[in-house]
């Protein structure tokens, strides 16, 4: 349970998680970047 804790709040408010709740709330394609 820690470690999926864990992974999950790294992602919390990275530009892809906010471009897929822009994408969501704008009924519009995400465009998603390659984070490396």
């Amino acid at each position: 349970f820690a470690l999926e804790t864990s992974l999950q709040l790294e992602l919390l408010g990275t530009p892809n998680q906010l471009e897929a709740v822009r994408a969501r709330l704008t009924k519009s394609p995400a465009s998603f970047r390659d984070p490396s």
